[in-house]
């Protein structure tokens, strides 16, 4: 049996036998990046409204949820990106 728990991941290679260019970054948004612990049963309800949801993404819900409590935050970045910039 292989231990896969200590694979290291080898670079793709192309044809030639050399190593393929790496992928360009991922784009992302302006600001400030953050990661959260947030509980099962909470992101069970995040994941069904989203689903249902489909022009909502997870950082509206979070800018939203801001504007509760208070938090000044851009009308323009309480839209859903596919309608950023229409009026």
């Amino acid at each position: 049996m292989v231990d896969t728990t200590q694979t290291k991941k080898r670079p793709a290679t192309v044809a030639s036998g050399s190593v393929a260019p790496a992928k360009a970054p991922r784009k992302q948004a302006s600001g400030h990046s953050t990661s959260l612990d947030i509980p099962h049963y909470v992101m069970d309800q995040v994941r069904d409204y989203l689903a249902e949801h489909r022009d909502i993404k997870f950082r509206n819900m979070v800018l939203l949820g801001f504007t509760k409590l208070e938090l000044q935050i851009e009308p323009e970045d309480l839209k859903p990106e596919r309608q950023r910039g229409v009026s």
